[in-house]
């Protein structure tokens, strides 16, 4: 994971060090134009062809080497096998045990740590931003962020009560969302845009298969709620960290920053969005497609059990073997459209091929009453869920407005339109699936076709609006 290769991004950081302050890029953002993610940009105007972010062929960040991305994709596995299994299995498992016929607690338990990590994380990325330490600015959130997430996961693992369910859960997401904008922080930091398609679609396959394998994992452990919880949150902390340890992460204690109060902290909550037009209707767009993608993922594992007839405890080997199909999905959809963005210089179409994939997906799935249609589902939607995510994150790096200043701001900002789903979606949802219910069995039919519904919606928005990238 050791690198040799610096930025000039980070050199320019340091005012200490007679930097020159990017005055084109303030002035850029001051008229309310549009401006490409770079920090040798120049301004564009809105009313230039949309071509003009994708075809810019201006001087960038240099490209970063293949064990830094190798490093980078590492820790994304590891950090969101160890944030997502729990909702996707874990919390699901130990819920049966201590609040048996309870389902719909899983959904206050979700909304409830999205909340906290979406309430904290535009604080902690703007410290972040502004942070002066020999370590640099980013280093000290990955180590700090993996190990109060493995905190949480120890307390999870010991729970034997739905409040400690609560209380674990929401010091895991202060924990690993910290981890996740981090790992987010550095990309915008260091990834040129040539190659931030291909790096996407690595960390988003990345992201993708860590429930999947950690299902896997989860199989040998699912007798011991201790290991199930805190194995996962080990491998993490260990991967996370030396990610820290290897990353170039320049000494920023020589920045000079102007102040802050806790009125400039607070609005430093919201943005223009008129002044970063391409920025808000991505972050809109990204709002609608996770409502629905959410609010079906947090009771995957109820809804296999129910469709397969089988009780919960019993269902993580079945997921496993069925999620294989969900990997190869995924390694075809986040690789291939990451690489091939990148390659042709287009990203929005795979945006609206992806949710058109997902949508099918759905729906097979909320028809599906056997393995062949789980499997041929998850197959699917996979697929569409890995083209989008490659390629948005992308998008959401090629339109991030004051990159050199507020990177860690704004992709905190854009984690909302992420995190607010997170914490409605599993309340709606969990209202949903009684819609029509008959006894203990929920709709989650109903609740499948409103998941198709919304990630079609969230896709035309970025299609049609984000004009800025092409």
């Amino acid at each position: 994971m050791s690198e040799t290769r610096k930025s000039p991004a980070h050199a320019s950081g340091n005012a200490s060090k007679g930097a020159v302050p990017e005055t084109t890029l303030a002035s850029a953002l001051e008229r309310g134009t549009t401006v490409t993610a770079s920090p040798a940009a120049v301004p564009i105007n809105r009313d230039i062809a949309p071509a003009t972010v994708m075809a810019d062929a201006r001087a960038e960040l240099p490209r970063v080497g293949g064990m830094f991305i190798a490093g980078l994709t590492l820790a994304t596995f590891a950090a969101m096998m160890a944030f997502i299994l729990p909702t996707a299995f874990s919390l699901s498992v130990a819920l049966a045990r201590i609040a048996p016929g309870q389902e719909q607690v899983l959904g206050g338990l979700a909304s409830v740590g999205a909340l906290g990590g979406m309430l904290t994380g535009p604080a902690f990325g703007i410290w972040s931003d502004r942070t002066r330490s020999r370590f640099g600015r980013r280093r000290p959130f990955l180590a700090g962020g993996a190990v109060v997430g493995l905190a949480g996961l120890v307390v999870l693992g010991m729970a034997n009560s739905v409040g400690s369910l609560y209380m674990g859960w929401i010091v895991t997401v202060l924990g690993l969302n910290t981890v996740s904008l981090a790992l987010t922080n550095i990309q915008a930091d260091r990834l040129p845009q040539a190659q931030r398609g291909r790096v996407a679609g690595l960390t988003g396959f990345a992201t993708m298969t860590a429930p999947v394998i950690g299902v896997g994992l989860a199989v040998g452990l699912v007798r011991n709620q201790f290991l199930l919880f805190v194995v996962p949150g080990m491998i993490a902390a260990v991967l996370v960290i030396l990610l820290g340890l290897f990353m170039k992460d320049p000494d920023t204690r020589g920045k000079v920053l102007a102040p802050l109060s806790f009125a400039s902290v607070g609005a430093k909550y919201v943005f223009n969005p008129r002044k970063h037009r391409a920025y808000a209707w991505n972050w809109l767009g990204r709002l609608v497609f996770f409502m629905g993608i959410t609010g079906s993922t947090t009771f995957t594992t109820f809804f296999f059990a129910q469709r397969l007839n089988m009780p919960v405890q019993q269902v993580a080997g079945v997921m496993a073997t069925i999620s294989l199909l969900g990997i190869v999905g995924g390694v075809v959809g986040g690789l291939g459209s990451g690489f091939l963005s990148d390659k042709i210089k287009r990203r929005r179409i795979f945006i609206l091929v992806g949710a058109v994939g997902f949508a099918a997906g759905s729906v097979i799935l909320a028809l599906a009453d056997n393995m062949a249609g789980l499997g041929i589902g998850i197959l699917v939607s996979n697929l569409g869920v890995g083209v989008f995510s490659a390629v948005d994150q992308a998008i959401v790096l090629d339109v991030l407005p004051e990159r050199d200043t507020d990177a860690g701001r704004y992709t905190a900002l854009m984690a909302f339109a992420q995190g607010i789903p997170n914490v409605i979606a599993p309340v709606v949802a969990a209202f949903v699936i009684t819609i029509g219910a008959a006894g203990d069995a929920k709709n989650y039919t109903l609740l499948y076709f409103l998941t198709a519904v919304f990630a079609l919606a969230g896709a035309v928005i970025i299609f049609a609006r984000v004009k800025a990238v092409r």
